[in-house]
């Protein structure tokens, strides 16, 4: 077997092992019938001549696309992807963001420190709940 081969069988044994894994019996069943319609494996070398082996090719490629389309429409419903999509510079949301729970964090200590009743920590629990709800909901 040469070094390509070894490759390309290492590749699908890691892609078969993925969706065993991850119980995706549609990805099973592909690589299955790659191996049965002989388009499995592919040597630079060889010619496809077979229109059979075509046809196999175009329709593998063509679910292919089908199944990326699939990942990208279910990716855009996302929440987080909504979220992540309106923000147009990470670095200095997460700089914002920092800022403020730490703006929070240093008055929730002081409004400790002032308290001459100390709070239970179901109390601080809350607040706590109640700010990060508040920030989210102004924030979003």
């Amino acid at each position: 077997m040469t070094d390509e081969l070894k490759e390309q069988a290492t590749e699908m044994m890691k892609r078969l092992n993925e969706a065993y894994s991850q119980k995706d019996l549609v990805s099973v069943k592909k690589i299955l019938h790659r191996l049965e319609t002989g388009t499995g494996f592919e040597v630079a070398s060889d010619s496809i001549n077979d229109k059979d082996i075509l046809k196999a090719k175009i329709k593998e490629f063509r679910e292919n696309i089908a199944d990326i389309e699939n990942d990208i429409e279910e990716i855009k419903v996302d929440d987080i992807f909504g979220i992540v999509s309106e923000v147009n510079d990470m670095d200095a949301y997460l700089e914002r963001l920092e800022v403020q729970l730490q703006e929070e964090y240093e008055t929730l200590q002081n409004g400790r420190v002032q308290s001459k009743q100390e709070p239970t920590e179901a109390t601080i629990e809350d607040v706590v709940h109640e700010k990060v709800d508040d920030y989210w909901g102004k924030t979003f």
